[in-house]
């Protein structure tokens, strides 16, 4: 997935759309688990997502990619 959001937008216009929005969303997660004061736990976990919503001949379309990773240590 491409951070490089006008590539979103150049796509959408080629295939037609009169009006695009394009939606960018990341987050990271790093929880810690302690057990009677001893480390238990690291996890590690990460989504990355683009949302296009368009629209074409007056109809409104969206689009949503989503990825997730997640890592115990």
């Amino acid at each position: 997935m491409t951070t490089d959001l006008s590539v979103y937008l150049d796509q959408a216009q080629r295939a037609g759309a009169e009006s695009v929005e394009v939606y960018y969303s990341r987050s990271f997660s790093r929880p810690v688990f302690f057990e009677a004061n001893r480390l238990k736990q690291l996890e590690s976990s990460e989504s990355e997502g683009v949302a296009l919503r368009l629209w074409k001949n007056g109809q409104a379309g969206l689009a949503v990619a989503m990825a997730r990773w997640n890592r115990k240590y």
